[in-house]
């Protein structure tokens, strides 16, 4: 998920944080958050400085050091900042003189000095999105290899498989760092029993399970972590369905992974051709993941401007939903249950304007029993509403709207998908509307809630 917004917005980014007196730390993670820059990128834009500019400052830095070196080309500074290449130790002392301040804030590593406990779910978060799976060697009191029976490896793939069933009920509804965790454990216990030689069947049901909780992973990774965070799990969870020659969950990962640029505003272009893959896995056959493409392909071309395409994907999506048998509806955070078509539905329409059609759906949405136990759902669903009065000039009600959500969101959701909408939102904000009492107060609210809403900024 590569894409960014361009430099006149950054510009505009940083220009508009910092005529409203806002510190440079926060032009900084506003540059960051909204424009999907990486953090070392957004210092420069806070601090002012070109490529160049930044080239020949840590060349001086490193000679004042006594450390011999013709600095860095600007041209490698410029990787840096794409993530394509790491500073090596006295380039990143350099860049920490600079920009006074220390690594993790740069974008490298982290800081553990601080025994905070929303930091450490946040770390342990982040952790799980790196998507490196260490298989483990037996230890030396487990039988060895020679000595376990293939059937008692059937017996373990069959609880496994049980257990992926048991949680997708609970995707929607679990705390996200428990969900992740108990997810991780079981990849690592399926991807023991593929270290070594097994039957065909148990092999392909090993890589199922890999594949489902991997993307159980990434849809509840992409809700409260980065889109840097998400990608490796969706490709695991896509190169694992495929192991295991399973069309069905590799059409449901694909229309989520889809859905995942959407929900990131970010190589809309791939999300598309994602999309268009989940609706065509399983050509010989009508399954809730097809459907599920299409209200990907809603999503992705509403955010790409294309309100008729998101229409007709919305109604197609409909359509092919009613003639769904009652099996492909349940809550099994697979297939796909009415409350998850409403939501997609009215969220793509809202973002296009058709704010009537959207917000009749956005009520039935909110009518059914998971809209209570989703908090970040029903909460998206919120925002989606108050967009839907700022849109009708409701200022008022809109702002005490977004208030009350925050008010009432749980603290595992103040990170990800809600702040992100949420700053998407505010960004909409006509220039009119923005110096309004009632706007000037929900941004500083939203300050204050950790959240960099961008006035009058385009999304």
């Amino acid at each position: 998920m590569e894409s960014e917004h361009d430099s006149s917005c950054w510009r505009r980014v940083a220009s508009e944080v910092t005529a409203a007196g806002r510190s440079r730390v926060d032009v900084i993670n506003a540059v960051h958050e909204h424009c999907g820059i990486s953090l070392l990128r957004a210092h420069r834009i806070a601090f002012g400085y070109t490529l160049k500019e930044v080239s020949d400052s840590l060349k001086t830095i490193l000679r004042e050091h006594g450390t011999p070196s013709d600095g860095p080309a600007h041209q490698r500074v410029s990787s840096w900042e794409k993530g394509l290449d790491i500073p090596t130790s006295h380039y990143m002392d350099a860049l920490c003189e600079l920009y006074r301040t220390r690594p993790d804030r740069l974008g490298f590593g982290r800081d553990y000095s601080k025994a905070d406990v929303g930091m450490a779910r946040r770390r342990f978060l982040r952790a799980a999105a790196v998507g490196t799976i260490v298989a483990t060697h037996p230890s030396k009191t487990e039988k060895t290899d020679g000595e376990r029976c293939e059937d008692s490896d059937q017996v373990t793939v069959e609880k496994l498989e049980e257990l992926v069933h048991r949680r997708g009920y609970r995707m929607y509804i679990s705390d996200p760092a428990d969900f992740v965790s108990s997810c991780v454990a079981d990849i690592a216990a399926a991807q023991r029993l593929l270290l070594t030689d097994r039957s065909s069947d148990a092999q392909r049901r090993a890589h199922r399970v890999v594949a489902r909780n991997a993307g159980f992973v990434a849809n509840r990774l992409t809700d409260v972590a980065d889109a840097p965070d998400t990608v490796n799990w969706w490709r695991i969870a896509v190169q694992a369905a495929r192991r295991a020659e399973d069309t069905s969950t590799e059409a449901w990962i694909l229309g989520h992974f889809a859905d995942a640029h959407s929900c990131f505003g970010q190589s809309l272009a791939s999300g598309l051709g994602l999309a268009q893959s989940a609706q065509g896995v399983e050509r010989s056959r009508l399954s809730s993941a097809a459907v599920f493409g299409y209200l990907a392909e809603a999503g992705v071309q509403a955010r790409l401007g294309r309100s008729r395409e998101a229409i007709d994907a919305v109604r197609q999506a409909d359509r092919m939903w009613s003639a769904l048998p009652s099996t492909a509806k349940v809550e099994d955070g697979v297939r796909l249950p009415e409350y998850l078509l409403r939501w997609h539905q009215s969220n793509a329409l809202t973002v296009i304007g058709r704010h009537q059609w959207a917000n009749t759906l956005r009520r039935r949405a909110m009518e059914l029993p998971l809209s209570v136990k989703d908090d970040d759902g029903r909460t998206l669903l919120v925002l989606d509403q108050a967009a839907s009065l700022f849109h009708a000039g409701e200022l008022d009600r809109a702002c005490w709207t977004v208030k009350h959500a925050w008010n009432k969101l749980p603290v595992p959701f103040r990170t990800g998908q809600v702040p992100r909408t949420t700053s998407r939102l505010m960004a909409r904000i006509s220039p009119a509307d923005a110096s309004t009492r009632e706007v000037c107060d929900l941004r500083d609210f939203l300050f204050a809630q950790g959240v960099h809403p961008f006035i009058s900024v385009q999304a």
